[in-house]
């Protein structure tokens, strides 16, 4: 591939597992930290139609790499600004997304939110390689990984989703056949912010911290 001008190299071997080595370590590290409550959530004034463009413009590619389909709806009346950790809202995103692709090699990827009553349903359905009983009984544990995919990955990315959802007072579930595909549903409170509070905010203390 060519970028800024320049042929860049192929990955070597070895650079693939340094990248995994790396991601292993810094997903462990963020595991330790959420389970011994030092995690710190920064709630600021988000704006979500933005927030999601920009994940669609990140995942888009990754699925056309792959010769998926993929596609992003808004149901719903969507606010311009709602208040959230922007870091670990699109970190939840971005790992379930990833997943999706990951294990899906045909078919696409279909990422949906629905935004009532101040709270934010996310469902992403691909048409992958599904989920066995025996499975989902271990899914949410660490370093768990589909027996059936040889899919790169650490095996923490839904434990630290599943975390992060709970932190953050919402819920996930999941649903799939195996050869089928599955959908993973997120529900989280995402209260709106008018307007006119962010132009009064945009004056003093934007954010919130609060330490878990």
């Amino acid at each position: 591939p060519q970028v800024g001008g320049r042929v860049r190299e192929p990955l070597s071997p070895r650079q693939h597992s340094g990248q995994h080595l790396r991601a292993l370590v810094d997903e462990s590290l963020e595991l330790a930290s959420i389970e011994a409550g030092r995690l710190r959530l920064d709630l600021a004034p988000l704006p979500l139609p933005a927030l999601i463009d920009g994940i669609e413009a990140m995942m888009r590619p990754q699925a056309q790499a792959r010769g998926l389909q993929f596609s992003v709806e808004t149901l719903g009346t969507m606010p311009r600004w709602v208040r959230a950790d922007a870091k670990r809202l699109r970190q939840i995103l971005i790992n379930l997304l990833s997943n999706a692709i990951r294990y899906t090699e045909q078919g696409g990827v279909r990422f949906t939110l629905q935004y009532r009553n101040e709270v934010a349903l996310i469902e992403i359905v691909d048409t992958g390689i599904g989920i066995t009983g025996e499975e989902f009984s271990r899914i949410w544990q660490p370093f768990q990984r589909g027996r059936r995919s040889r899919a790169p990955g650490t095996g923490l990315g839904l434990t630290i989703t599943k975390l992060l959802v709970e932190i953050l007072g919402g819920d996930i579930e999941v649903e799939s056949r195996p050869g089928v595909g599955s959908t993973f549903r997120v529900r989280l409170m995402l209260p709106s912010i008018p307007q006119h509070s962010i132009s009064a905010q945009g004056r003093g203390k934007t954010s919130t911290s609060l330490r878990i």
